[in-house]
Parts: structure tokens; C-alpha cells; sequence
């Protein structure tokens, strides 16, 4: 009974450290992407919106995430993805020109400049 309450203990503490592991190692992440974006200047581009599509994942259908995508074609024909938030997904289309904001690779905005 005992070598089961401490085989019991050492699996949830593996468990636990290796949840806090892989929560540290993201968090971390995303810190050092902030930080080179940050140092980045702001660019802006002529692009047209050559591409869409969302992810969402999720278990037992249920979703926990939904990002949103867009693909920018530059003048010189050189592609990017980037995530953009929700509300500007929903009001571009694939054909739409206009000028893309970016920080480090990063979206900040996109402004319209004609319907296809």
C-alpha cells in the first residue's frame, strides 16, 4: 500500500513539473517574440490578400482556440502569412489590395484600398 501512495505521488509530481515545463517553455517563447518585434520599426508594404483560412483547435468539440490567417503578396511576388484578429478576417477577401502594417513580422493593420 505504501509503494502504490508513493508511486501515486511521484507520477502526479512528474505530471505537474512537466505541465509547468511546457507552460514555462511557451510563455517563454512568446516573450522573446514580443521583445524582437518590439525592436523592430513599423513597415508598411502595397499588398494584395492572396489567401485565408482558420485554425481552431479544441477537444470533445469543444473549441479552445480559434486563429484567423491571412497570405500578403508583395509588389515583388514574395508571400507572407500572418495571424490577424477575427473582425479583420471576416472583412477581407481574397483580391483585396491595400497597404499592410507590420512590426516584426507581426500584423498591425491593414488599410483597404479597393474592392477587388
Amino acid at each position: 500500500m505504501m509503494f502504490a501512495v508513493v508511486m501515486l505521488i511521484v507520477v502526479v509530481g512528474g505530471l505537474a513539473g512537466f505541465i509547468w515545463l511546457v507552460y514555462w517553455a511557451a510563455s517563454r517563447s512568446l516573450q522573446r517574440s514580443a521583445a524582437t518585434a518590439e525592436l523592430t520599426p513599423m513597415q508598411t508594404d502595397d499588398v494584395t490578400v492572396v489567401g485565408k483560412r482558420n485554425d481552431a483547435t479544441g477537444a470533445a468539440g469543444l473549441t479552445i482556440n480559434q486563429q484567423y490567417f491571412l497570405t500578403f503578396e508583395f509588389a515583388d511576388g514574395n508571400r507572407t502569412e500572418m495571424v490577424v484578429p477575427g473582425e479583420v478576417f471576416g472583412l477581407l477577401v481574397e483580391g483585396d489590395r491595400g497597404t499592410l502594417t507590420s512590426m516584426g513580422g507581426l500584423f498591425e493593420g491593414f488599410e483597404r484600398r479597393s474592392l477587388r
